[in-house]
């Protein structure tokens, strides 16, 4: 089980409906967050969950959420949490195979760099996903990918270092490399064609796949 949650980042960068239901499939459970969940329905997308401070969305635009949605849960805008973290730990609750977020990227650093931390804590694996990118958490031990649809991938620690990194089927590799926190010597690698994996014994891993 997928949970898709559609948050509301700018247009241009964020997938269509149809797009994420042809590449994941018709059994996505949707949640609304915010402007996203507005942006689900004028694509007659229902939801399994729609919340938020509904800031961004008027009185009138809010009723007709309830039509698509029947668990809408309305917060205040002075709250401790984000929205996106609402979602997440809702997701969470149901332990799916992965929760993937669009609308996460571009406008305002502060939430996209928040919603990069919430990945990091979340007990289920969290893409985030847009038009040019793609970021997820790799934990320690081998991970095996088949040459993915963005040319270019790059590995930064979330943690002070990772130890023992090694990367094959690429086309620059590593063997058994310690990757610190502040080095940038994983930035801008590239598919090698076929498959690919990525071990290592201690940390934790962004992988961002991208194209220009």
């Amino acid at each position: 089980m997928i949970y898709i949650v559609y948050a509301g980042g700018p247009d241009f960068l964020i997938p269509h409906p149809s797009e994420l239901i042809k590449k994941y499939g018709m059994e996505i459970r949707w949640i609304g967050v915010d402007r996203g969940a507005y942006a689900l329905m004028k694509e007659n997308i229902g939801m399994e969950k729609a919340l938020g401070d509904f800031d961004s969305v008027n009185d009138e635009e809010l009723v007709e959420l309830h039509r698509y949605s029947d668990n809408i849960e309305h917060y205040p805008a002075d709250k401790n949490e984000t929205d996106l973290e609402l979602a997440l730990k809702y997701a969470n609750e149901s332990e799916p195979e992965k929760i993937i977020i669009v609308g996460g990227t571009g406008g305002r650093m502060d939430h996209f760099l928040m919603a990069v931390h919430l990945m990091e804590k979340s007990s289920a694996p969290v893409w985030i996903e847009d038009h040019s990118n793609r970021i997820r958490v790799l934990h320690q031990g081998e991970h095996l990918f088949e040459n993915a649809d963005f040319p270019y991938v790059s590995f930064l620690p979330c943690t002070e270092k990772v130890k023992k990194l090694s990367l094959k089927g690429f086309k620059y590799n590593l063997s058994n490399e310690t990757l610190y926190k502040s080095s940038s010597l994983c930035i801008s690698n590239e598919w090698n064609g076929g498959q690919a994996s990525v071990s290592f014994s201690e940390g934790g891993l962004l992988m961002i796949e991208t194209r220009d």
